[in-house]
């Protein structure tokens, strides 16, 4: 079987949780004797987009991009990016498309003759779609998608539920199913360094309570809620350091506010690194501050190294962190609540080593080997139906 997957590009570091899964689970397809390529719609430039291309074609996966991301006139931009990948695809064949992205979704259907695929198949990692249009949510999402795609799939119960309400869904008897994120557990299998030698690699300070988060630097992180937290925590806990580990659009407006009100020192913005280990190791605790969520593979990730998580009550998250037993949870955009919870945790040592317990057992339920057996099932019977 020969698969395309779609993500938005390949600097995982940039882009976050769902071009992190969707290269994971190509590799743990080839591991199960599928042909996969991967087609990023735009590049970026980075190093570590090269590396990550690299990576994928030393483990016999090809990877195709589409166009050079640009901020100017986005819908010729990606135009650009359709027209780049169906140059590059003329003269391969695929068995599938499976989309992880909504730009992505486009994408497929304007390759699905290209490659002369047999299904189109696409993941919705994020409820509701297009959140900031909701004219192409009523019109694509809530309408149109049914009659393209051959399986559409949510990461979380949450999101399959609220597919299945579609009436073109019902109409044409296309049943959304359950496919979970997932992480590469082989990534954290080995024995997390120590706190303090982790910091050293790092070049954090050893002697600081480290509240870290880790994602790309946009609006949906609810990030000036979290310097709001960090505010409110500045004189009861004057040992405290904020690490904020990513890259994204909001960088230049956080480190604005970060010096208007004085909190240099206290709040770091350290750019994205590939040190993943080391950094939830690092840590405290991880806060995660965000506004809205699929299903979050950085908690997954800070589970698995024994890092506590403290997290907004948003759907998705709420699967993986529940109150008390595998983390805490804070209201939505409610900084004093969440700078609370925080000093809680500290306060608390035998519930973070209970939390700690608890949560490694349950990301190790969220294996990428075991959701692959899903994904297989998934593509033999897209192309039947078809």
């Amino acid at each position: 079987m020969k698969i395309l997957q779609i993500c938005a590009g390949f600097d995982v570091e940039l882009l976050g949780g769902v071009e992190r899964y969707t290269l994971d689970l190509s590799r743990a397809l080839v591991r199960h004797g599928v042909d996969v390529a991967v087609a990023g719609l735009w590049r970026f430039g980075t190093p570590r987009e090269k590396a990550s291309t690299r990576a994928l074609e030393d483990a016999g996966i090809r990877t195709f991009s589409g166009a050079p991301k640009s901020q100017d006139a986005p819908l010729r931009n990606f135009a650009a990016a359709i027209a780049g990948l169906q140059s590059t695809l003329t003269g391969y064949c695929f068995d599938v498309i499976h989309s992880q992205q909504e730009f992505g979704d486009f994408a497929a259907i304007a390759l699905q003759h290209t490659v002369h695929a047999h299904a189109l198949i696409r993941s919705i990692h994020n409820q509701p779609e297009w959140r900031a249009r909701p004219l192409r949510r009523l019109l694509f999402t809530r309408i149109a998608a049914p009659f393209f795609f051959a399986l559409e799939t949510g990461i979380t119960d949450g999101i399959t539920a609220e597919l299945a309400t579609r009436a073109t869904a019902q109409l044409l008897r296309r049943r959304p199913i359950t496919i979970h994120n997932a992480v590469e557990l082989n990534r954290f299998a080995a024995k997390p360094p120590s706190r303090a030698d982790a910091r050293a690699e790092l070049g954090w300070p050893a002697e600081r309570f480290i509240i870290g988060t880790v994602g790309r630097l946009s609006p949906q992180k609810g990030l000036f809620d979290l310097l709001a937290a960090a505010a409110a925590l500045r004189e009861t806990m004057p040992d405290v350091q904020f690490r904020i580990v990513g890259a994204g659009e909001q960088r230049e407006a956080l480190e604005r506010e970060i010096a208007a009100h004085d909190m240099q020192d206290l709040v770091i913005l350290d750019g994205a690194r590939t040190a993943m280990h080391a950094v939830y190791a690092a840590m405290d605790c991880l806060a995660s501050s965000s506004l809205w969520e699929g299903l979050p593979t950085v908690i997954l990730e800070a589970m698995l190294c024994g890092t506590p998580v403290v997290a907004t009550a948003i759907e998705g998250t709420t699967e993986l962190v529940r109150h008390e037993q595998t983390g805490l949870l804070t209201p939505v955009c409610d900084p004093q609540s969440l700078a609370a919870t925080l000093s809680a945790l500290r306060a608390a040592p035998e519930l973070r080593a209970r939390i700690i317990f608890a949560a490694r057992q349950l990301a190790k339920d969220y294996s990428i080997d075991r959701v692959v057996e899903q994904w297989l099932t998934a593509y033999a019977n897209a192309t039947v139906q078809q």
